[in-house]
């Protein structure tokens, strides 16, 4: 028989303590979703499955161009000519190794169609990076900032690219040193002459609106991150509404998604602005860190890491120190960064992710032990 005297599970503080837990989760999620609007992940995240870019053949041609030829598959020392700053076609150096491949355009030295190999998608789909029509990762352009410069390429060792153009009176020289350990590119660009600015430009591709519910919220999301006077921004892309942000002394700028982004952390003497005005609905995300002096220069030289990859904290700190901001632990971060930490050492231990998580859950739960016995009582 029942004890009348037992508190019933479903008495008036139960319900009214499920109520507000349920509460709290309405509003957390609803929280989330405005802070990063509902969209799919970009192809640098997501990896759509669209085919590798290992040939361009009658792919859409960047400003001021006709068609563009073949991807050149060039050995070190073999030179892709590129005409005129105007009438040129767009060319391609292959690059692949066992962690990434992508192909170095010759309009302003950007890389494109870049593959992650060491990464898929929950349905095996490839994780690719800057495949926006018209538009490369790290492009290198002087003013209006309009269109790109047209580079002479020569790859003059396996992970060493270097490429030359003149316009308006400059000399450029641009050279790309891969470190494929940190997915990253040590850029150097040089120029001489009658120096006004110069621009690096980053794009990818906008994924479209997807739908979010209270019984299936999507969080995954597309923003911009900038490093700048000792502080950071991190801008949202909305798919509908698109995101502007204008900053200046940018050290650290990232296109990032969930667990991947591109990335320039800058090492130059003249820090940069970074702009970027994205309409609602428009199909590419860019904006670019921009190289004013207060006068015209006889010679300017920048240095900065580019940097596409998994958003990965031990990988970023090889980098600098500052990219690892480009992680977003949210309000929690005190106690994210340690718990991060200690399933990477666990891992370690283990070399099983699986039981890693096993020994964390157990730990934690340890530790919040005597708060679980308090609150039982």
């Amino acid at each position: 028989m029942t004890d009348p005297n037992k508190p019933s599970f479903m008495d008036r503080s139960t319900i009214l303590a499920f109520l507000i837990v349920l509460v709290f989760w309405f509003g957390w999620s609803k929280f989330m979703e405005s802070r990063y609007p509902a969209q799919d992940k970009p192809a640098s995240a997501q990896g759509t499955d669209q085919p590798a870019a290992t040939n361009v053949v009658g792919a859409t041609a960047g400003p001021n161009t006709t068609t563009p030829t073949q991807t050149t598959a060039a050995a070190p020392g073999a030179p892709v000519v590129a005409i005129s700053q105007t009438t040129s076609n767009e060319e391609f150096i292959q690059f692949s190794d066992d962690t990434w491949e992508f192909q170095v355009s010759t309009f302003g030295m950007g890389l494109s169609g870049i593959h992650l190999k060491k990464y898929k998608t929950r349905d095996e789909g490839p994780i690719r990076f800057a495949e926006a029509k018209g538009e490369s990762a790290f492009a290198t352009r002087l003013p209006p900032y309009q269109a790109p410069l047209v580079f002479t390429v020569e790859r003059t060792a396996l992970d060493t690219f270097v490429g030359r153009a003149s316009a308006d009176g400059t000399q450029i020289e641009k050279t790309l040193k891969i470190n494929s350990a940190t997915y990253s590119v040590e850029t150097t660009v040089k120029i001489t002459g009658a120096v006004k600015g110069v621009a690096t430009r980053m794009a990818d591709v906008v994924p479209p609106h997807v739908p979010s519910s209270f019984f299936a919220p999507h969080y995954d999301f597309l923003s911009w991150f900038v490093r700048h006077d000792d502080t950071s921004t991190r801008t949202p892309i909305d798919a509908e509404q698109g995101a502007e942000v204008a900053v200046s002394n940018a050290s650290v700028v990232g296109l990032s998604a969930h667990y991947f982004a591109l990335a320039v952390v800058d090492r130059s003497p003249l820090l940069p602005r970074f702009e970027s005005k994205i309409p609602g609905k428009a199909p590419v995300a860019a904006g670019q860190l921009v190289y004013e002096p207060a006068s015209p220069l006889e010679a300017l030289e920048l240095k900065y890491s580019a940097f596409a990859g998994p958003k990965d904290f031990d990988l970023l700190l090889k980098i600098d120190e500052k990219a690892t901001q480009i992680i977003d632990y949210g309000m929690f971060a005190f106690i994210g960064k340690p718990m991060v930490w200690l399933l990477k050492y666990l891992y370690s231990v283990f070399l099983n992710w699986g039981v890693a998580i096993i020994f964390l859950t157990l730990i934690v739960r340890t530790l919040v032990m005597p708060f679980t016995i308090y609150s039982y009582k």
